[in-house]
């Protein structure tokens, strides 16, 4: 995406916050910014890249 719109501006300041918080992988950036910068992410995107970014709790 080349293009700065306000969107993709606003995208890439929430994908800077979420790599931060470890809720992003940092190899999900380009994909998610054009997504998120679109409105085309879905619950599934965000549900499988939370599931990957984040460490899942050791079983008991």
């Amino acid at each position: 995406m080349t293009e700065e719109t306000p969107s993709v501006r606003l995208a890439m300041r929430v994908i800077e916050e979420l790599i931060a918080k470890g809720l992003l992988r940092e190899s999900s950036r380009k994909t998610f910014l054009a997504k998120l910068a679109s409105g085309k992410v879905k619950d599934e995107d965000w549900k499988l890249e939370l599931e990957l970014a984040t460490p899942s709790e050791p079983a008991p």
